[in-house]
């Protein structure tokens, strides 16, 4: 697969997934307010900002220029991945790190398949 695709697709995978994480972030947001110790109103309004976020990434998938999309989502998805990894670290509870580091995977595993994307666009032009 060359880079180019890769990183649509990728892109797309990574819309689907903010999408997905936002919504269940905005259902259960009582739940998580109160694992993490935040008003279920921010972590509502954090859930919402998610969903945006994946429209923008979505918009990605079709930019012409697709190096420089991939490279700010997946500065954005590093980012975001190091943030939740250090609450993950510094969080008291067990369940809370637990969920930031889970999700901290997930979007840093987004972030390696982008980067060896741009590799593959590199190689091959």
């Amino acid at each position: 697969m060359s880079g180019e695709r890769l990183a649509r697709v990728t892109l797309a995978l990574d819309a689907v997934y903010c999408a997905l994480m936002g919504l269940m972030t905005i259902v259960f947001r009582a739940r998580i307010g109160g694992l993490v110790g935040l008003p279920g109103t921010l972590i509502g309004a954090l859930g919402a900002a998610v969903v945006g976020w994946a429209y923008v990434v979505l918009g990605q998938t079709v930019r012409v220029d697709w190096r420089r999309g991939i490279k700010e989502t997946l500065t954005a998805n590093t980012v975001v991945a190091t943030l939740l990894a250090l609450g993950a670290a510094l969080h008291p509870s067990r369940g809370a790190s637990a969920l930031m580091a889970f999700v901290s995977l997930d979007v840093i595993s987004l972030a390696v398949a982008q980067a060896i994307s741009l590799i593959r666009g590199r190689s091959r032009t």
